[in-house]
């Protein structure tokens, strides 16, 4: 999962689910570990669902084509996904 605020005087997180498949995501395994900021590229997907209960639900996905580690610039805590 990814999250994206929308920029500094935001509050707002927005958890992205991300998937990375083949040579990539072996490199990015031997590249990066849990905690650390990335910089990902690639192909956004949006889909909206019903939910059993009759709810809408609205989905985001980003398939990854790259990806770049990044320095943390006045971050002081990632959040924490949601249960």
């Amino acid at each position: 999962m990814l999250w994206v605020t929308p920029g500094p005087d935001e509050q707002l997180v927005k958890w992205i689910r991300c998937s990375i498949y083949g040579e990539l995501a072996e490199k990015a395994m031997a590249a990066l570990h849990k905690g650390e900021l990335v910089k990902v590229s690639g192909t956004v997907t949006f889909r909206t669902w019903i939910r059993q209960d009759g709810t809408s639900v609205d989905d985001v996905e980003l398939r990854a084509s790259g990806f770049d580690k990044e320095e943390p610039s006045g971050l002081t805590e990632i959040p924490k996904a949601a249960a």
